[in-house]
């Protein structure tokens, strides 16, 4: 849900073309799954709802989709 969120969320302001969709989709997916199995945390205090680090899956997740904007422009 977090990977399809943020992907939806940047191609609607950022997307050009139909075809970013899914590759933003994947390539989120890709960063708050490996984010969540190596268990990158910042700190304690922020949430993390059933285990899942919102805060550093959705860095990680815009990290990847940025660098997949300017691979697919």
């Amino acid at each position: 849900m977090i990977a399809t969120f943020h992907a939806a969320f940047a191609h609607m302001v950022a997307g050009r073309s139909i075809i970013q969709l899914p590759v933003f989709w994947l390539v989120s997916l890709i960063c708050v799954v490996v984010t969540h199995v190596i268990g990158l945390s910042f700190s304690a205090v922020l949430p993390a709802p059933a285990g899942v680090h919102l805060v550093e899956t959705s860095l990680v997740a815009w990290i990847g989709i940025i660098g997949a904007f300017r691979f697919t422009k």
